[in-house]
């Protein structure tokens, strides 16, 4: 067997389980075998792939953020910290490009790893503070001006091919948001494009038809596996949305920073404020039954038996169901007492099971449990549904 994957590097374990050979007249099947490898990475970096920004040009704080894109050596000559490889291009004085060699003012430079060394940040003082130091008000705004990156090496010792490469400086922005998702029926999650050192509430709002709704009860934040920062809205009990992720009244939430000029101070740790924009919350909310109001049937309760047939239990959900989904191995009734013969997905949010009651017994209480995943429209998937019937339908009069 082959397998061809993309993108792994370290330690791995392939697990082979019900392998089965084709011996007649009885197939003889192969014990459970665990094998350990390792990937080891021999991509090198590429210059086309490396980034970089000023933050606080002129400032005494001026620094220079150079991005590679993966983990980097950072020891012997291809290592990211040797001053050697790198040289500004910079109008230091006007009208003339001039090439400044870091190692050859290295009194005035000072040089981290951040990112976990997928980054480093350069700073340099100013002529003010140091005899070698240099204003670098314009970099960043010509096509001239930039940085160029020497041969490095990443963290396996692969170095680029090339010698070295300009790269291009960009000036300090403002921090965007990715995703704004509808996880629960009382939590949206904002994604932004990084993390986020100070953040003010005052800065966000949610919005329907463009009218602020005072609807939040909590705001938490935490980071994801990018170190990117995530906003969770609690909303307050009193607002519930739909399992489609809309309002209670079946309009969109949206998300909003709010657009204050200057003035918005959520930011990220080298000063760049949060970007005023909105954005609708996307549908990451599974579906899933409607709650039990309890006693008699109602047309909310979530599982009930149509007297009428006596073999027909119908499971009421909150959004409609993706048809593709659900089989007739999707639901269990009674731990397979009741085989399932026919199921039916409606327009109105219900999955009807159609079970063998030949005896025409009464259903009620009777297990349903979920053997396989069902999605909406959105691709949301629910597993793990174990409920029962709880009620019965009464036959029309």
């Amino acid at each position: 067997m082959t397998f061809v994957v993309k993108d792994l590097d370290g330690e791995y374990s392939l697990v082979m389980e019900g392998i089965v050979d084709l011996a007649r007249p009885t197939a003889n099947e192969m014990p459970a075998t665990t094998i350990e490898f390792v990937v080891e990475d021999e991509t090198p970096p590429v210059h086309d792939d490396f980034s970089a920004v000023i933050y606080n040009a002129s400032d005494e704080d001026q620094m220079i953020k150079v991005d590679f894109g993966e983990a980097m050596a950072t020891e012997g000559v291809y290592a990211v910290t040797n001053l050697e490889n790198y040289v500004i291009k910079a109008n230091i004085i006007s009208g003339s490009t001039v090439d400044y060699e870091l190692s050859e003012i290295a009194d005035a430079v000072s040089i981290n790893v951040v990112d976990g060394g997928e980054a480093v940040e350069i700073w340099i003082e100013l002529e003010d503070d140091s005899e070698d130091g240099l204003d670098l008000k314009d970099l960043g705004t010509t096509t001239e001006e930039g940085i160029t990156v020497g041969r490095v090496a990443d963290l396996e010792g692969n170095y680029t091919e090339d010698y070295g490469a300009d790269i291009e400086v960009s000036n300090q922005g403002t921090v965007g948001f990715g995703t704004v998702e509808a996880t629960a029926v009382d939590t949206i999650e904002v994604t932004f494009d990084d993390e986020l050192a100070n953040i003010v509430s005052e800065d966000f709002q949610l919005l329907v038809s463009g009218t602020t709704i005072g609807v939040i009860a909590d705001i938490d934040t935490e980071l994801n596996d990018d170190d990117q920062t995530v906003l969770i809205f609690t909303l307050v009990d009193a607002y519930e949305l739909n399992q489609d992720g809309t309002g209670p009244d079946g309009k969109a939430v949206t998300f909003s920073v709010i657009d204050t000029g200057s003035e918005n101070i959520s930011e990220n740790i080298y000063g760049e404020k949060v970007a005023p924009g909105e954005k609708a919350a996307d549908d990451k909310i599974a579906p899933a039954l409607l709650v039990i109001d309890g006693g008699d049937y109602d047309e909310e309760d979530e599982v009930y038996v149509d007297a009428a047939t006596g073999d027909v239990i119908t499971l009421h959900f909150g959004e409609d169901i993706e048809k593709t989904s659900v089989s007739l191995n999707t639901f269990e009734v009674g731990g397979g007492d009741y085989e399932v013969t026919a199921v039916s997905v409606t327009t109105d949010a219900t999955i009807e099971l159609t079970v063998d009651n030949a005896g025409n017994e009464d259903l009620v209480g009777v297990s349903v449990d979920q053997i396989s995943g069902i999605r909406d429209g959105e691709d949301n998937v629910t597993t793990g549904i174990s409920t029962e019937v709880t009620s019965v339908k009464p036959t029309p009069n």
